[in-house]
């Protein structure tokens, strides 16, 4: 079965701040084995060297949940990257985190 994250938006870019620092991201992998840490940290690599300024936080699912951090933080599900079509999906996300930005230089 093919691993997969999620990856969700959250902080002062996605609440529409005039000049956010930086752009927020978490990623939720599925579990907390090696496999699924290895697939997390390769998807963060790669959206790292297509949005410069991303600030990048990982969670398995489980983690999550306990830290309720989706909620607290009022983060926004931005796009799910699967394992066999990782570029095109992190493609995808920062076409979307280009469609929020104001610079799209700023990415």
């Amino acid at each position: 079965m093919a691993q997969s994250v999620t990856v969700y938006g959250f902080g002062s870019f996605f609440a529409g701040a005039a000049a956010p620092a930086d752009i927020d991201l978490l990623i939720v992998h599925q579990k907390s084995s090696s496999g699924s840490c290895t697939y997390a940290i390769t998807c963060k690599h790669l959206i790292r060297a297509t949005i410069l300024s991303a600030h990048i936080t990982m969670l398995s699912e489980r983690e999550e949940k306990q830290l309720a951090f989706i909620e607290k933080s009022g983060a926004k599900p931005i796009g799910i990257i699967s394992e066999n079509t990782m570029t095109t999906d992190v493609d995808r996300i920062r076409g979307t985190i280009g469609g929020l930005s104001l610079d799209r230089n700023a990415l």
